[in-house]
């Protein structure tokens, strides 16, 4: 029996390391994810990045239907 792959979102701020890291690992392990930038410099988050993460942190990797994790530096 063949498995369906998890969907993949990944909430990040470019200019930020930890999110080259899992952008990075995304890329190189060629998967499918919906890439989502964050810029957490503005007050204002998407709905959608504040119900993964109400911290409003980047990055975000949603392996649906749960967050995965996000990093707290």
């Amino acid at each position: 029996m063949k498995h369906a792959m998890p969907k993949l979102e990944l909430y990040h701020y470019p200019l930020r390391a930890c999110s080259h890291v899992t952008f990075n690992a995304l890329e190189e392990a060629g998967l499918d994810y919906d890439d989502h930038a964050v810029d957490i410099r503005q007050p204002d988050r998407s709905v959608e990045h504040l119900q993964v993460n109400p911290e409003g942190k980047v990055p975000v990797l949603v392996v649906w239907p749960a967050p995965l994790g996000w990093s707290t530096g």
